[in-house]
């Protein structure tokens, strides 16, 4: 196994390295062995890494992956580094792409032409028939469908693309040293046969409430569209549109019934600007993939001529709600700075309270914000985690009205 692997594979083992940080001292140092070899002091220079977490960093050398690479030898898994040739080239077009992919099964060029399918653990007779029979239709049009192998939507999306002689990918929120959940186990073997299954994650890794959000971000970055079948407002299903949207990926939604919770989400999604589906026509009508080429590092499949008309008035709007915002933050601190400060803003602001239910990871990042905005990448630089995690927690912070956004993807504390 390349010595890159290697490496990666030690510094995945250090606590409070993840992904972003792994791609900040990669960016610094030039290679993994350098990293490894890094005094304290130069580890300290990169940003994001503090004097205990650079002795971390300067002690994985010691770590021996040779377990970890035995282990996946003898449950038939590759593991795959970025820069190997079988690596996922949509993938290498994402922000914070995984810098290793444990992957059973085969991935194959052509599964650079998938619609990712996902949708609520709980779904209706509906939801289960949309998703059987999209998934079906988008496998015999060459489609590979992604999914991340869960209860509900997720099976049925899987099980269409087999039924339907295609190939199907399913995403992992944790290692193969489990399966979850257990009853899919047989259904993951069978997509080894048509596809594979991949996870980031090593192979001990037990299945959370923080991994399944990391692994959404991979669903979303293997798709060119992104279907959401049924899903209501609290939902991870929404986290993987806003992901997929936030990477250029189309964002596509089925309808239901405005009194039906399940379909809330799919519903709001089609009001926010997602391409509503009524039959398999309006995804491939949208993706047209006759018109697609080959994935490939220097040149990323063209959209079809309707979107990019759509893209490039899109950007145009961004780019001025961003103009305007910072417009207003300026005004606004020359306000302050006029006046007279009688007490902080944050009194004058009254902010909803955190709900007592909050994950770890979304107390952290509500700890970061303020009531000023914030782009997206600074939030994740000073909250330390990876761009994936504070990506998940901004989604549910934002769902439970606790954090808002803003145009340019820039985020505070949401105000009432």
């Amino acid at each position: 196994m390349p010595e890159l692997t290697e490496n990666l594979i030690r510094l995945r083992t250090v606590q409070g390295v993840g992904n972003a940080i792994i791609w900040r001292l990669l960016r610094h140092f030039g290679d993994s062995d350098r990293i490894l070899g890094a005094s304290e002091q130069e580890l300290c220079a990169v940003k994001g890494v503090s004097p205990a977490l650079a002795g971390r960093i300067a002690r994985a050398g010691l770590y021996d992956p040779r377990d970890e690479m035995d282990k996946a030898v003898r449950a038939g898994v590759d593991i795959i580094p970025y820069d190997d040739a079988g690596y996922p080239m949509p993938l290498r077009h994402m922000f914070d792409p995984p810098v290793v992919l444990y992957v059973r099964g085969r991935l194959i060029p052509e599964d650079g032409v998938a619609v990712g399918i996902v949708g609520t653990r709980h779904n209706s007779r509906y939801g289960k028939e949309n998703a059987l029979n999209l998934s079906a239709a988008l496998a015999r049009g060459g489609f590979t469908i992604v999914s991340g192998l869960a209860r509900g939507v997720d099976t049925f999306a899987h099980t269409g693309a087999l039924q339907a002689g295609g190939r199907t990918i399913g995403v992992l929120g944790c290692g193969f040293d489990h399966m979850y959940p257990e009853e899919n186990r047989d259904l993951a073997l069978e997509m080894t046969h048509s596809g594979a299954v991949v996870t980031e994650f090593s192979m001990a890794t037990s299945p959370s409430r923080d991994t399944f959000p990391v692994r959404n971000r991979i669903i979303a970055g293997l798709s060119m569209g992104l279907l959401v079948v049924e899903a209501p407002l609290r939902s991870g299903s929404l986290i993987t549109a806003r992901l997929a949207n936030e990477i250029g990926r189309t964002v596509f939604a089925v309808p239901g019934r405005m009194d039906d919770a399940r379909s809330e989400g799919c519903n709001r999604l089609i009001r926010d600007g997602a391409v509503m589906v009524l039959g398999v026509d309006d995804i491939f009508r949208e993706l047209n993939p006759s018109l697609q080429e080959d994935w490939d590092e220097t040149n990323p499949p063209p959209p079809p001529p309707q979107k990019k008309a759509r893209q490039a008035a899109s950007a145009k709007a961004v780019e001025a709600s961003l103009n305007a915002a910072r417009e207003e933050v300026r005004e606004k601190s020359q306000e302050r700075e006029k006046a007279a400060p009688a007490r902080p803003m944050t009194a004058a602001v009254p902010l909803r309270k955190p709900s007592p239910d909050l994950g770890e990871n979304e107390r952290v990042v509500l700890a970061c914000l303020t009531p000023e905005w914030a782009v997206v990448d600074d939030l994740t630089e000073a909250c330390g985690l990876d761009a994936g995690k504070a990506s998940a927690a901004l989604a549910m912070l934002r769902l439970r009205r606790l954090a808002e956004q803003g145009p340019g993807q820039t985020y505070r504390l949401y105000r009432t």
